[in-house]
């Protein structure tokens, strides 16, 4: 009897949709980061989808993970703080980008863009710890971070040669994936879901580290062995 009662107990708590979606995120965010990592670098290129230089840039964005990573994490950590916040994030992060593009495109500036992570590590921290933070201060970062990461892209459209479309594709995607994660964020308000987006956050902390170790990862001297002696010369 007693069995019964306890296997019936578990039955109904493995069925709540809590329970799944909990599985499902666990599952699916290690696999999200691995697609992320097998991208190809932000700043190397940009995306040849051949259905046009827009869609080359909305494309650019989901294969760059320098780029996408650093979105997700700032429309989590917007999404934490609420709709106001959120909203901001929509209106601050595109515009940002764009004006860096457009500075990318008009003025020099260093062509190593291995830092970048950084951002997104500094953001998937805030996410995963939460602090208390002024409601204007994502904005910021989202101003910041955007000037940046564009500035990278305008240079790669530059030195590419590809049209200024893409920027638009770019801009638009980052918009787009902005708004949707920023509202999703938002709405998930109960203490678990807020459990979830701070480990997403975590996710993205360690996927920047890891691809900042792998950027400055030290290089192995030169082989200094000497070189094999011929018979005959050792005969000599």
């Amino acid at each position: 009897m007693n069995a019964s009662a306890d296997t019936a107990r578990i039955t109904a708590r493995d069925a709540r949709p809590g329970a799944a979606t909990r599985t499902a995120a666990a599952s699916c965010a290690p696999v999200a980061l691995a697609l992320c990592a097998c991208a190809s670098p932000a700043s190397a290129h940009l995306v040849q989808s051949g259905v046009g230089p827009f869609y080359d840039g909305a494309a650019h964005l989901f294969l760059s993970p320098e780029d996408l990573v650093v979105v997700l994490a700032l429309a989590l950590l917007a999404g934490l703080y609420g709709r106001d916040v959120a909203r901001r994030l929509v209106l601050t992060l595109p515009v940002a980008w764009l004006a860096g593009m457009v500075l990318g495109s008009r003025m020099p500036g260093p062509s190593d863009a291995a830092w970048l992570p950084i951002a997104s590590l500094a953001v998937g921290l805030l996410v995963a710890i939460h602090p208390k933070l002024a409601s204007i201060l994502p904005a910021v970062l989202a101003a910041a971070i955007g000037l940046a990461h564009g500035f990278y892209n305008g240079r790669a459209i530059t030195e590419t040669s590809t049209s200024p479309t893409a920027g638009a594709g770019i801009v638009s995607a980052v918009a787009v994936c902005s708004l949707l994660i920023g509202a999703l964020a938002t709405a998930m308000d109960r203490p678990w879901q807020r459990i979830a987006i701070r480990a997403l956050g975590s996710w993205a902390a360690a996927f920047s580290l890891l691809v900042l170790a792998w950027a400055y990862r030290p290089t192995p001297p030169a082989s200094t062995a000497p070189a094999a002696e011929s018979p005959m010369t050792s005969g000599e």
